[in-house]
């Protein structure tokens, strides 16, 4: 089943995301302005969104410095960020060449579970539609990755 999660930014230029499902937040992201790290809460709870330099491809995500969530870029221009739960291989990657929009897949199967897109061309508001079964400290893992990819694209171009 899916479960829809809105992704509003508090201003025009905030650094701030909040992940609605419906009227409720039940996240907040915090994007660093230059690097590719970021805070989130959740339910009360804050976590550490790492990115350790340009040059690497790996993603971590921490809760009092134990380990949530890791994921592996895999390819420079079009990167494939590669992750693992509860014993299951998950993928992230773009749908398309001309799109922004991105699907999370199982991997054993290729089956598609879920997507991510933007709003509108210019906006950055975004739609996630992503599995219930999956915990929402991973889904806001999968959100954060998205929007790192976004903005590592629009660095290249």
């Amino acid at each position: 089943m899916q479960d829809q999660l809105l992704i509003r930014p508090r201003g025009w230029f905030s650094r701030f995301l909040d992940i609605l499902a419906g009227d409720r937040r039940v996240a907040t992201l915090e994007l660093s302005f230059l690097l590719d790290q970021g805070r989130a809460e959740i339910g009360g709870q804050g976590y550490e969104l790492q990115h350790p330099s340009f040059f690497a491809r790996n993603y971590t995500m921490r809760r009092d410095g134990a380990v949530v969530a890791t994921a592996r870029a895999d390819g420079f221009f079009f990167p494939t960020y590669r992750f693992q739960f509860d014993g299951q291989s998950y993928e992230l990657r773009r749908q398309g060449f001309w799109t922004s929009k991105m699907l999370v897949l199982r991997r054993a199967e290729s089956e598609v579970l879920g997507s991510l897109y933007p709003d509108g061309l210019l906006s950055r508001r975004a739609t996630a539609e992503l599995p219930a079964e999956l915990p929402l400290a991973l889904r806001v893992f999968v959100i954060w990755l998205t929007f790192v990819a976004w903005r590592q694209r629009r660095r290249r171009s």
